[in-house]
Order: structure tokens, then sequence, then C-alpha cells
């Protein structure tokens, strides 16, 4: 049998644009990006075995550090977690999804209780900020460019 993840025809839509408060350049980076699922206890296993696909989804459009967590203190919490090198990269990761791709996420979303949660988070490495007087700690995103 075919591995599905293997096809790559290009998805049609490309999803809506993230919000963006901080002044980030295409090379702005790491990107983390955290994805909170809620799913009720009795579809957890279903959801677990629809979810883990997504690392190969994820590392194929250039991710890295996949991860899935549930959390402790409330089971019906999952958190997706992987990281990406620079803002451009997140932008091209989100153009790059497949038809088939698209298909698996609808199958996870169709196993939740509410629509996923996104946080795409600047990682600031502890010494990698050099903060200048003049530098804003937010305002408008510079332009990138989604290849």
């Amino acid at each position: 049998m075919p591995d599905r993840i293997s096809d790559q025809s290009p998805a049609k839509a490309i999803p809506s644009e993230p919000t963006v408060v901080l002044a980030l350049s295409g090379k702005s980076g790491p990107i983390a990006v955290e994805i909170e699922y809620q799913v009720s206890h009795e579809r957890a296993r279903e959801f677990y075995n629809a979810i883990t696909p997504f690392r190969r989804v994820r590392q194929r459009n250039g991710a890295f550090n996949w991860s899935i967590s549930r959390d402790v203190a409330s089971a019906d919490v999952w958190i997706e977690r992987y990281h990406l090198p620079t803002w451009d990269d997140y932008l091209r990761q989100r153009s790059r999804l497949t038809e088939v791709e698209r298909g698996l996420s609808g199958e996870v979303e169709a196993l939740l209780d509410r629509p996923p949660q996104v946080r795409r988070l600047l990682e600031r490495p502890v010494g990698s900020v050099r903060w200048r007087t003049e530098t804003p700690d937010h305002g408008t995103m510079m332009e990138s460019t989604i290849l």
C-alpha cells in the first residue's frame, strides 16, 4: 500500500495569515509553534493515532523537534510543538501543505471538541538578544515573501 504522506500534490487553499505585532524580519527566529487541541477522553487514543503522522508532515516542511504532549492537569488538552529556524521558514512551511496533508488535518479536526488554538513564538535563547535603546520590542512586521 502506498504511503499517503508521500503524495506531494499541493493543497489548493493557503491558511489565513497569522496575527503579528512584533517587528519580525524573514530571518527572525527560531520560531516555536504550539498548537493546542481539546479532545475528549473517549477519543484520546484515536486522536493520538491521527496526530502521529504529523511528525513526518512537519519535518517534510522544514520543522524540527516535533512533539505531542498531554496536559497532566487537564487530560483533554494536547499540545503539538515544533520549531522552524526562521520566520520565512515558518511562512514557507504553511504554504507547502499537500492535499493529503490537508486531509490528515481534517481527520484530526473531526476529533476535536473545539478548533485548535495556535501560538507562534519567537524564541529568545539566553544571550541572543542585544537590546539597543532605539530597537523597538514591538511594531510592524517587515516584509517576508511566501515562496
